[in-house]
């Protein structure tokens, strides 16, 4: 069996991850670049960039990189770690409790890039010692590294608790704000109605962000987007927030209400 682009999943024949082509979409360059950090060394920079507070926010283990060119007479870069505040890209270390979680977050991304939703670009890429990693490009950053305004929800709705709102609230602001309502309430239902069907009962407040852009304040595109049913099988709510009133036992109704 043919191995396959981390980026495309189409059969590669060339050796390494990527097809020339995705690389270069993705990263910049025909080759992609090297992660010099094995599983534990990661684990431990993970740790340390915590203790140091600059790390991304969230719950999962998230580190910021940038691309650093080797040498000055290679071609060949690598990716490093900076703090929250810099890089280019967001990056997701498996962990010893999900090691299944950069895969299961890339599939369900590009699914929903499949099914026509706006989503940030994302692939996955392997530690030095193996092991797949998620990695996503920061939207919030220019390619000189400046910073883009984007408001999650949790901000925007002067929230106290990121699980304590609801999809109509999130609904409204978007109403509110949005330069393109009636486009970006069509794709946050969309996104809705996406979590539920991949059961992704965790887009919470701080998973709706809107970006400001030459035209004005757009909902960014979807991040964070994965299957958490199976990752946690225990628990049974079907959306981080409510819809409806409520975060479970939906019905086509319901979303219909919700439209």
């Amino acid at each position: 069996m043919k191995a396959k682009c981390l980026y495309c999943y189409e059969p590669i024949d060339v050796k390494g991850d990527f097809h020339p082509k995705c690389a270069a979409s993705f990263f910049g360059s025909e080759k992609a670049p090297l992660i010099p950090y094995s599983i534990d060394e990661m684990a431990e920079l993970a740790k340390q960039v915590v203790d140091r507070s600059i790390s991304v926010p969230g719950v999962q283990p998230k580190l910021s990189l940038s691309l650093i060119k080797e040498a000055q007479e290679s071609s060949d870069q690598r990716l490093t770690v900076v703090g929250a505040l810099g890089g280019n890209y967001i990056f997701k270390p498996p962990t010893t409790a999900f090691p299944e979680l950069p895969a299961n977050e890339h599939l369900t991304m590009r699914m929903a890039e499949e099914f026509g939703i706006p989503v940030v670009p994302s692939s996955l890429i392997r530690l030095q010692s193996g092991e797949l990693s998620y990695i996503t490009k920061r939207i919030d950053r220019t390619s000189d590294l400046q910073k883009l305004h984007m408001i999650d929800m949790f901000q925007i709705t002067e929230a106290f608790d990121k699980y304590k709102s609801s999809m109509e609230k999130v609904g409204k602001a978007v109403g509110d704000y949005a330069s393109n309502t009636l486009l970006d309430k069509l794709i946050l239902f969309e996104i809705t109605v996406f979590s539920f069907l991949t059961g992704n009962n965790d887009m919470h407040l701080k998973n709706f962000s809107l970006i400001e852009t030459t035209s004005g304040w757009r909902l960014s595109p979807a991040y964070d987007l994965l299957n958490v049913s199976i990752a946690n099988p225990e628990d049974k709510e079907e959306l981080a927030i409510t819809m409806g009133g409520k975060k479970s036992r939906f019905i086509k109704s319901d979303f219909v209400d919700y439209g």
